[in-house]
């Protein structure tokens, strides 16, 4: 079921910048930047920094960033 609240988000900003992270309690429509966050799960903080952790460095600089830039341009 969480997997699911993960669809439609961005992970990246405009200048490619890695925003998509998991945050404490409860993403909705006036949370600033929704499309970047995913709701945290109770009880589970050393987990949700650990997702927001991983997703930073697999799809930044250091990880599948170029790649998928490259996949997106039909360089791949």
């Amino acid at each position: 079921k969480w997997k699911t609240i993960w669809i439609g988000k961005k992970i990246y900003s405009s200048s490619g910048e890695v925003k998509v992270g998991v945050i404490k309690g409860h993403v909705d429509d006036a949370t600033p930047e929704k499309e970047y966050k995913v709701d945290g799960l109770s009880g589970a903080t050393l987990t949700s920094n650990g997702v927001s952790n991983l997703i930073k460095y697999w799809m930044g600089d250091a990880g599948f960033k170029l790649f998928l830039t490259n996949l997106k341009n039909g360089e791949a």
